[in-house]
């Protein structure tokens, strides 16, 4: 099953794959850090100079809005394109932006299911600039609002909505 994490800025995302990952050995895949490791640093490095693409990654929370445009950019000849990237070699693709690009996977047929991971009781919404996807555009929404001890209950959750999808298919 292929799956995509999608949510505002530091609501989770990261943290729900990793647990993903801990739990039931799936492949996560940031779009961030594969953008980066493709185009981004060579992008940015004369621009910002960069010393190494670490030092380029850490930093983009500072430029979230030319990160977007940069994958924008990215994708213009073929919207699903990073997806493409992400899902040869992993399972989960972790935070997409773009609801062009969400609306081009999902035609290609590239992903079974979105979850949108919600924190916005407790962290700002991201800025319209840098993000146009939303949590309508999710099958599911991730409950991110509890404390960090009990995240894992809700990943459980998803993990059994994903298992019942799943039997449906097969």
């Amino acid at each position: 099953m292929k799956l995509i994490l999608a949510g505002d800025g530091e609501h989770g995302k990261d943290e729900v794959a990793k647990r993903m990952t801990q739990r039931f050995g799936l492949k996560c895949t940031s779009s961030s850090a594969e953008a980066n490791r493709r185009f981004i640093f060579g992008a940015l490095q004369p621009i910002m100079s960069y010393k190494s693409e670490d030092e380029c990654y850490s930093d983009r929370r500072n430029h979230r809005a030319l990160w977007y445009e940069l994958i924008r950019a990215y994708n213009t000849h073929d919207r699903a394109r990073l997806g493409r990237d992400i899902f040869e070699r992993s399972d989960v693709y972790v935070g997409i932006r773009d609801d062009e690009e969400l609306r081009a996977i999902r035609e290609a047929g590239l992903v079974d299911a979105v979850v949108w991971v919600d924190a916005r009781e407790r962290k700002e919404r991201e800025a319209g600039s840098s993000i146009s996807v939303g949590w309508k555009d999710a099958d599911y929404v991730l409950n991110n609002n509890v404390p960090l001890d009990c995240i894992d209950r809700e990943i459980d959750r998803l993990w059994h909505w994903l298992q019942d999808i799943a039997r449906k298919v097969a």
